[in-house]
């Protein structure tokens, strides 16, 4: 239902970077939101509390505005939904956990490109909770975990993780 104005809009971008009507970077942009569309739409539907869940998706204007969209996602995030800020997905697990997932898009991955991943991931992480008191408070008492995946296919598997800071490598 969210989805399909989302991945329209990426896919447009894409479409419109081959005709040089818009960056290159532009182009990869929506690429990278159409895949992440695409992925939460197939692959995060379900919610771990058992709650049907759909991917809220939250830029920085919803932050500042702090309108009914902006309500009404941190209300669903609260209760269970995914939560899609700046390339990033958050998610609740069970009563102690938040998992922050990135994709590498890449077949290999060294500790400084996991780092850099799982540094941008913080930045968002940081910022939300800066900015979005309901996001903070969803957060609180939760150990912070960042899942590095291989990419945002079905087939896509957690490369490495960061919990307290630390990389543990899975592949």
């Amino acid at each position: 239902m969210f989805y399909w104005p989302a991945w329209s809009v990426g896919t447009a971008l894409i479409v419109a970077s081959w005709f040089d009507l818009v960056s290159v970077s532009l182009g990869w942009t929506g690429f990278a939101i159409a895949g992440l569309v695409t992925i939460a739409s197939n692959i995060l539907s379900a919610s771990p509390q058992g709650e049907s869940s759909q991917l809220v998706l939250l830029d920085s204007r919803m932050i500042h505005a702090k309108g009914d969209g902006y309500e009404t996602g941190m209300r669903r995030f609260q209760n269970g939904s995914q939560l899609l800020f700046d390339g990033v997905i958050f998610q609740q697990m069970r009563h102690d956990e938040l998992v922050c997932m990135v994709f590498a898009h890449a077949t290999e991955l060294d500790d400084d490109g996991a780092t850099e991943l799982a540094s941008h991931a913080i930045s968002a992480f940081d910022l939300l909770v800066a900015q979005c008191p309901e996001f903070a408070d969803a957060c609180r008492d939760r150990v912070f975990r960042i899942s590095i995946m291989s990419s945002n296919d079905p087939n896509a598997v957690e490369m490495c993780r960061v919990v307290d800071g630390k990389l543990e490598w899975k592949c």
